[in-house]
């Protein structure tokens, strides 16, 4: 069995997007598992307390949601619940909108856990006025 990849704050792109990009579970505290599509689970949660068991997620992503989520609490437990061959990609993470330097951005990860940690300009925006970056942390 594979191992899942949970996506935080899914709600904004919905199901198919997400399950594009292998996601398998969506926890939202929007979260509608009434109206799952095949494939892709919704689990009403928030990512500060993952309904997941220590070490049984193999990969965790977030994307816009990043600014409605406490950062240390929401990575520490991101942490907690991936595997330790496993990643968090954090989508088009933006410095101004989110408060956070890249370099705060990164001691919260270390804090949290993570030992590696990438960050690169996102493909998606990457504009002279406007930056956004991806990260991908690891134990």
């Amino acid at each position: 069995m594979t191992s899942p990849h949970v996506d935080i704050g899914f709600a904004i792109f919905g199901d198919e997007n997400l399950a594009k990009r292998g996601a398998t579970i969506g926890v939202d505290p929007a979260a509608d598992p009434a109206i799952a599509k095949k494939g892709f689970t919704q689990i009403r949660g928030v990512g500060e307390n993952l309904p997941f068991k220590t070490e049984s997620v193999g990969r965790v992503s977030i994307g816009s949601t990043l600014e409605y989520l406490e950062l240390l609490e929401a990575l520490a437990e991101a942490h907690r619940v991936l595997k330790p061959e496993g990643t968090v990609h954090i989508f088009n993470y933006e410095p101004e909108i989110h408060n956070i330097s890249i370099q705060e951005f990164r001691g919260e990860a270390e804090r949290a856990g993570f030992s590696k940690i990438r960050i690169r300009k996102s493909p998606d925006f990457d504009e002279e006025d406007f930056r956004a970056y991806n990260a991908i942390l690891t134990k």
